[in-house]
């Protein structure tokens, strides 16, 4: 081949690099490759994603990844052949990061959207109901969390729901938002127990024993008593001035088996004295030395702390964990609740 030649080879190249260069759909790159490689080996050619034997594989520039195929009359047998080889893997290799690219991001947006509707839809961040307070916040560790709280006052009683479903992500967001609506729809004014077993029995029924729910589930009655039931979940923290009392051995989480039983558990709270529950996301953030949080700092953060507001309560132990954690060990999400019984 003659220097004229080897020019006009390179000059063709070059003006198939600013074809594909501008373009980002798959097809039409493989449109404009398919009739270089044409000219280029002198014969029909054709570029395919799927594999053959017979066929010429074509790499990302730079890696050894398989990303085309080339079916052509003749062999790779010059400088500009493989040039042109590496010029197409690019092309192809390119057009597949921006789909991709493209198609994370229509995620990612949907992961947005789908938080803002979660983050609606809880309840407002307090809530005032005889002689009840409540308040409670959630802080999602990715775009989308699977932890929650909600809570309604109704004629007869205040109830609560701290949730955290298994794993992360838009599934557990869609499990533990269903576990919400199925405790809405359930009265518990008799039968605390029995309604939870109802809940977990529902549970189990529509997503089976790999799926299930880490929650404490509580109504506040007369008289200062608290009913709660902890699935999965705890401990909880009673707060009295001068003084945090820790309530553990909760029982397993709700959904594992079709007939689950749970403990009824009661608290009494005094005028001024609250009750504070967390799911284990907040627990379990890390410092440098890879030191858990845990019940450990939320007793240092409350105890000796005015307990007259719920919000001052969670922001509290808010401040707490963000002096305390380093930000790479925020890989759960956090919520919690505070209650309080107010003095008249």
């Amino acid at each position: 081949m003659n220097m004229d030649e080897n020019g006009a080879d390179v000059q063709f190249l070059l003006d198939t690099w600013e074809q594909v260069a501008g373009l980002e759909d798959l097809d039409a790159i493989l449109e404009v490759l398919e009739a270089a490689a044409c000219r280029q080996f002198q014969g029909p050619s054709r570029l395919y994603l799927e594999s053959n034997p017979a066929w010429i594989p074509i790499l990302a520039a730079g890696r050894t990844e398989v990303v085309a195929y080339l079916e052509t009359v003749r062999p790779i047998s010059s400088p500009t052949d493989q040039l042109f080889c590496r010029m197409a893997g690019w092309a192809v290799a390119r057009s597949q990061l921006v789909r991709a690219s493209r198609e994370q991001e229509e995620i990612v947006q949907s992961l947005r959207v789908a938080r803002h509707i979660l983050e609606e839809s809880l309840p407002e961040s307090k809530l005032n109901w005889r002689d009840w307070e409540i308040s409670g916040m959630l802080r999602p560790a990715l775009h989308l969390g699977g932890d929650l709280f909600s809570y309604s006052g109704r004629p007869e009683r205040l109830r609560f729901l701290l949730a955290d479903a298994v794993g992360h992500g838009l599934d557990s967001a869609l499990l533990v938002s269903e576990c919400r609506a199925l405790w809405r729809g359930l009265t518990y004014e008799q039968d605390f127990q029995a309604e939870v077993s109802r809940l977990s029995q529902l549970l189990y029924e529509n997503t089976g024993p790999e799926r299930y729910v880490a929650a404490i589930l509580g109504r506040c009655g007369e008289d200062g008593w608290v009913e709660f039931v902890a699935c999965g979940q705890g401990p909880l923290f009673v707060l009295r001035q001068g003084e945090v009392e820790l309530l553990g051995d909760p029982d397993l989480p709700l959904g594992l088996f079709p007939d689950q039983q749970f403990e009824l558990r009661k608290v009494q709270l005094q005028p001024g004295q609250a009750l504070f529950c967390t799911t284990d996301g907040m627990l379990e953030w890390q410092n440098a030395d890879g030191e858990m949080f845990g019940s450990t700092g939320v007793v240092q953060a409350v105890l000796n702390q005015p307990l007259g507001c719920s919000q001052h309560i969670i922001e509290t132990v808010l401040q707490a964990v963000d002096a305390f954690h380093t930000p790479e060990s925020a890989r759960d999400d956090a919520c919690a609740i505070a209650l309080i019984r107010k003095i008249r």
